[in-house]
């Protein structure tokens, strides 16, 4: 459906086998809005179809659902995914959208301002909703991931009607495995232990991973926090500034600043936290700043890295 062309479903069932394109002619726009009727109380869909795309090919593709029944037989649930797509816009006002995966592009949007969202993802060993560098907007609310993190694809599953619902990740450990084995490191009690050091470089895996190293090379001269010496309204401080994952808390990573005055004593975390700001480097990682007194004669400070795995 292009070139400004518009269908609105108001009662009955539309069924397309095998599909519907919605948008896909470069310039050209198409809409499908789907009415309430009554047939999700019954169980039955509104509209049903194997695959739906919209706005793949460089058009603008929207479909609006108002209360009715939405089903998607296969994972091919397109939102302006492919290389050269233009723009695609799925509003879901009320009802229910059933799909077995969606892929999100660019030029993608969900907004979730009503209904439920139920991605299952059986065609797809689980991974059910790609996101490349779309937005998938919950009650106001919007989630926006600029690239698959690492080339690996996150579960959404937004079920719950009336709130804003985005659970199923892939697990922290999941998320560290899959990023061990970019790097050939699939041994669990060797190379991708947490503790093992690949290089070795004095960084362990799971520094590697907390601060955005390359495990099987020596890189901690570009990974590795830095500081120096700052005068702040007078008082001398230190400046330790390092890498922080964007998603930290999703992959139960923990970032501590640390400090001593006495390498035979015990680290403490006496005094922070310390971070003044932070600024986003790239799609994966941000910079902290942190801005440590030293008022004894020797203070020694580390950044202490847990995970919740």
């Amino acid at each position: 459906m292009d070139n400004l062309g518009a269908k609105t479903i108001d009662g009955g069932l539309l069924d397309a086998p095998p599909g519907i394109r919605i948008g896909d002619n470069p310039g050209g726009t198409g809409i499908i809005t789907v009415e309430a009727d009554g047939s999700v109380a019954g169980g039955w869909r509104s509209l049903q179809a194997w695959y739906i795309r919209l706005g793949e090919l460089g058009g603008n593709g929207t479909l609006v659902n108002n209360g009715a029944m939405i089903k998607v037989w296969s994972e091919w649930f397109n939102i302006a995914a492919w290389e050269g797509s233009g723009t695609a816009h799925v509003q879901l006002n009320g009802g229910f959208i059933w799909a077995e995966g969606i892929h999100i592009g660019a030029g993608g949007t969900i907004d979730l301002a009503g209904g439920t969202l139920v991605v299952l993802g059986d065609q797809l060993g689980g991974l059910s909703l790609l996101i490349d560098s779309g937005q998938l907007t919950a009650f106001g609310v919007a989630y926006t991931l600029t690239t698959v993190d690492d080339g690996f694809v996150y579960d959404f599953d937004v079920t719950n009607p009336g709130y804003t619902t985005v659970s199923g990740l892939r697990s922290p450990t999941d998320q560290y495995l899959d990023w061990a084995a970019i790097y050939g490191l699939t041994d669990t009690n060797t190379t991708a232990a947490l503790a093992y050091d690949f290089e070795p470089d004095g960084m362990n895996n799971l520094l590697e991973y907390a601060l955005g190293g390359n495990p099987t090379n020596s890189d901690k001269a570009a990974v590795y926090p830095t500081s120096g010496m700052v005068d702040i309204s007078g008082t001398n401080y230190m400046e330790f500034v390092y890498y922080r994952r964007l998603d930290a808390a999703s992959r139960g990573l923990n970032y501590d600043i640390v400090t001593t005055e006495n390498l035979l004593m015990a680290w403490t975390t006496n005094g922070g936290p310390y971070e003044t700001s932070s600024s986003t480097n790239d799609a994966s990682f941000e910079s902290v700043t942190n801005a440590i007194p030293v008022d004894a004669d020797e203070t020694f400070i580390k950044l202490e890295v847990t995970e919740n795995f």
